[in-house]
């Protein structure tokens, strides 16, 4: 079995209140409060690896213009279940990283946790490097 088959599938099987327990309210709360700081409510910001929405429903909650995108259907149904009934909807994608396919610019990129770890071929980081760069 290919290693992302192996990731995806460590994701599927953790869901949302497995990954939830890696983390606190309060560390939460704080990156919220952080890129509060930098972000501007106009800006239209990407979420790379975004799990289950837990920072990108978080901004869209605030106001924020935010799109996601995650390798892991279980993930992605989760960030999407979560905020339906906002007013201001993050725009979910199922997508794997390393072949971004948006033509549209985004004024911020985010790229939490560890997800660029999984990424094990040089050829492959510096094709998503070069697409974050492509993108802003």
């Amino acid at each position: 079995m290919d290693y992302i088959k192996n990731i995806i599938q460590n994701y599927e099987t953790l869901g949302k209140k497995g990954l939830g327990q890696l983390t606190t309210e309060k560390k939460t709360n704080d990156l919220i409060k952080f890129l509060s700081k930098y972000i501007k409510n106009k800006d239209l910001i990407l979420d790379l690896a975004c799990g289950y929405g837990r920072i990108s429903n978080r901004l869209a909650k605030k106001g924020y213009k935010i799109w996601g995108i995650d390798i892991s259907k279980k993930m992605i149904n989760s960030a999407k279940k979560e905020s339906k009934n906002y007013k201001n909807k993050p725009k979910y994608k199922l997508g794997d990283i390393r072949k971004i396919d948006y033509k549209i610019k985004f004024n911020v990129i985010l790229y939490l946790w560890f997800s660029f770890n999984y990424i094990l071929k040089t050829k492959e980081q510096l094709k998503v490097l070069n697409d974050i760069y492509r993108l802003l």
